[in-house]
């Protein structure tokens, strides 16, 4: 029976808190009293199921050496022997049982005691049955888009008419109501359409057809040998049109498959993301408010969760203070609440409320300076450049340098620029970006506009760097004296219907100098070999700015100051 009791106390003081476990502690001490049991019993009841309490959140086994503490501590100053007259070996035995129970037991019986327990089921429940209703729909619309791709592809892609139906409309133009049809077009017809596929490549050569093209035997033959010629030259004109039409068609299928593709693909990482292990943290809640309020903050409503084994927290707090005032204190606090270094990521203002959205801090961060420079003569660049952080802590740095130079360089280079922020902002993959952009640019772009991509994706986190280059000139890893030459690419967007890109990873270190630029400076620094020692030289100093200028100023200086349109980026690595 006392076992009984003391495992009840401690049960109700463990998962329900001080107030919960006193009043159980109380109830099972008067009990005892009433059963004839003395003060003593039912202060042990009562006064160690309130102080063990306080500490319900610590773990289990301390809990149960606070109370047996507790137990102890009111015996002796009851004026009894600390193990005659308290029931110490009972207690001793009970909270023995106490420590070897799971914790999930606690767990499920909380949920009955403590209301704010009840509340966390609830929430990873209703968590739980929401992310499997929503992953099975991103599962069912990432099959479905991929089943249409897969449908696509098996259309082929180059599905041009065959050349012999359109020789059959020959006859037609030309050779209707002619006394001799039936000799050539029925009893002769492998030899006239054999003449016939002979002349294509004469027209396909010439532009044009004469009656000499026909043959001296054929137009011997023939009534009607320059209406004949005629009707072939306007056939094979109208079967090139439909075949440059019916290729245009094959590009479209193929730039709809791949985005149908890269879709299929952007939504099953989101069902992932969805599905990862999402854990609401209320102790470390329950510490930043402490913390916060330590640093004179009064959050109206604090959220801390971990997904991907990444921990975020959101603050909402009136905005009553001047701007800046909360953000410096309240980062030392989500750090201390936290136990890691944590960074702040966004920041916004909804009505009196000013949110704060803070994640781990990443392992390295970058310091970048952008430079331009037009061709001698023209007023716009045609390179376009792009340098911002993108989703999952990734960082771009891209430059792309339109064939050509002035307004029309400056359209297309802008163009790739666009789709690729777009294409990667989305969450698409690289091989679809890559596949899906060049696509693009052969279907709407003119024969003679290309645009080469060199691009620099880096990992916050894990600092990594992923070169791709496609068209671009090399780029270069400055550390200390050393440096490392990241190769180029081979043909620019647009050229080729398939291409493969130069791709190169690396990893980096604080101190880091990534330097990239455009034609215009690598072309200068291949004509100067001194040129390359300087950009060494000058990769060691500090400032991005002063690197970048010096970069540009010894490209200027080595083209004797007849600049082509230049574009350098440089990027210090540093500690996050």
């Amino acid at each position: 029976r006392d076992v009984c009791a003391v495992f009840i106390a401690l049960t109700a003081a463990y998962t329900g808190g001080a107030a919960v476990g006193a009043c159980v502690g109380t109830a099972v001490g008067t009990a005892a009293l009433i059963g004839g049991a003395d003060t003593q019993t039912f202060l042990l009841f009562a006064v160690c199921s309130l102080a063990s309490g306080i500490f319900a959140k610590i773990n289990r086994y301390i809990f149960a050496l606070i109370y047996l503490l507790s137990a102890l501590i009111v015996s002796y100053y009851s004026n009894y022997s600390v193990f005659a007259a308290a029931p110490f070996f009972t207690v001793l035995f009970s909270c023995a049982v106490f420590a070897a129970l799971p914790e999930r037991f606690y767990a499920f019986l909380g949920r009955y005691i403590n209301a704010n327990m009840l509340r966390q089921a609830e929430q990873k429940l209703s968590c739980r049955r929401f992310s499997e209703l929503t992953v099975g729909r991103l599962k069912q619309l990432s099959d479905v888009f991929k089943n249409a791709s897969d449908v696509i592809g098996l259309v082929e892609e180059d599905r041009c008419a065959e050349i012999s139906y359109a020789i059959a409309g020959i006859p037609d133009r030309a050779c209707a109501n002619c006394a001799l049809y039936s000799g050539c077009w029925e009893r002769d017809l492998e030899k006239t359409y054999s003449l016939m596929r002979r002349m294509y490549p004469k027209y396909k050569k010439q532009d044009r057809l004469s009656e000499r093209d026909l043959g001296m035997q054929f137009t011997r033959m023939c009534l009607r040998p320059e209406k004949v010629a005629a009707a072939a030259a306007e056939t094979f004109r109208q079967y090139d049109v439909n075949i440059r039409w019916e290729k245009k068609v094959a590009q479209s299928r193929g730039v709809l498959k791949e985005q149908l593709r890269g879709l299929s693909l952007a939504i099953n990482d989101l069902a992932e993301e969805v599905s990862a292990d999402f854990e609401i943290r209320s102790d470390v809640e329950d510490a930043l408010r402490r913390a916060l309020d330590e640093v004179g903050i009064s959050p109206v409503e604090v959220l801390c969760h971990v997904s991907r084994n990444s921990m975020h927290v959101t603050l909402s707090v009136k905005d009553r203070l001047p701007a800046g005032s909360y953000e410096k204190n309240a980062r030392k606090a989500v750090i201390k609440a936290c136990g890691r270094k944590m960074s702040l990521e966004k920041e916004r203002t909804e009505g009196d409320m000013k949110v704060l959205e803070f994640c781990e801090a990443r392992t390295i961060r970058l310091n970048t300076c952008v430079l331009c420079a037009a061709k001698d003569g023209m007023t716009v660049s045609g390179d376009a450049h792009l340098v911002r952080s993108v989703r999952d802590s990734k960082y771009m740095l891209l430059i792309s340098d339109g064939m050509g130079s002035g307004e029309r360089a400056a359209r297309e280079s802008s163009r790739v620029v666009s789709l690729l922020e777009d294409f990667y902002g989305a969450g698409f993959d690289d091989e679809t970006v890559i596949r899906s952009l060049n696509k693009l640019m052969i279907l709407g772009g003119a024969e003679d506009m290309f645009s080469t991509i060199d691009l620099c994706m880096i990992d916050l986190k894990t600092a990594r760097a992923r070169f791709t280059k496609i068209g671009s000139p090399h780029s270069y890893i400055i550390r200390n004296d050393r440096i490392r030459r990241i190769s180029p690419g081979a043909l620019p967007m647009g050229i080729l219907e398939e291409i493969t890109p130069a791709v190169t990873e690396a990893e980096l270190m604080p101190g880091d100098v990534i330097l990239m630029f455009s034609d215009g400076v690598a072309d200068a620094e291949n004509s100067n070999e001194e040129m390359y020692k300087a950009i060494v030289a000058v990769a060691e100093r500090h400032g991005v700015k002063d690197v970048a200028s010096a970069v540009m100023e010894l490209a200027a200086k080595t083209r004797g100051g007849k600049t082509d349109d230049m574009t350098v980026i440089a990027a210090r690595v540093s500690r996050g």
